[in-house]
Parts: structure tokens; sequence; C-alpha cells
């Protein structure tokens, strides 16, 4: 985990001044909400560090696919808890993905 802070620290050094302060806004709404689709993996901080994100995809799977056996109501929750909604507002939520560039 340190070893990514320095990294990410050393990327942000290398960035030019950020003047688009307008942007700013959607793009962290935009992140919290791109955090919440992963649901109940995000929620759970495995998606934190690069180390456990690898875990979700590879050894984890051989114990429990969190990102295919975790059921919809624990991944709904899960979103609505990060995005700060109620269930009333969701109209329709699909945690399976339907094929390639079909989530």
């Amino acid at each position: 985990a340190r070893k990514d802070a320095h990294r990410f620290q050393a990327l942000c050094r290398d960035l030019p001044p950020w003047t688009d302060t307008t942007t700013l806004g959607p793009l962290c709404v935009a992140a919290v909400y791109a955090r919440a689709a992963y649901g109940l993996v995000a929620r759970m901080g495995l998606f934190d560090s690069r180390v456990r994100a690898s875990l979700v995809f590879s050894v984890q799977k051989v114990v429990f696919d969190l990102t295919e056996h975790a059921d919809d109501a624990s991944n709904t929750g899960a979103f609505l808890e990060m995005v700060n909604l109620r269930r009333e507002d969701v109209v329709h939520a699909q945690w399976r993905a339907t094929g390639p560039f079909r989530p």
C-alpha cells in the first residue's frame, strides 16, 4: 500500500496544474458512482489497492467469486449506501453482465 501511495503521489506531481474548476464537481460525483457500480465488492474496500483488486479477480475466485456470486440485494444495498440514495430511488438494477460491453 505504501508503494502504491508513493507512485500515486509521483504521478500527481507530474500532472499539469488543474484549472477547470467547473468540471471538478461532476468528476467527483462520477467517481462515486463509478465505484458504486461495483456494489458490494467496492463497498468492502476490495478495490482500495491494486493488490486487493487483483485478488478479487484471481485467487479470491477459487474460494468465492465476489464479482459473480454476491447476491443482487447485497450489491444494491452497497450501491445505495455509497451514493446515499433510498431503495425507492432505484428504478432498475442489473448486476449481472449479459455479454461483452453489456453490464
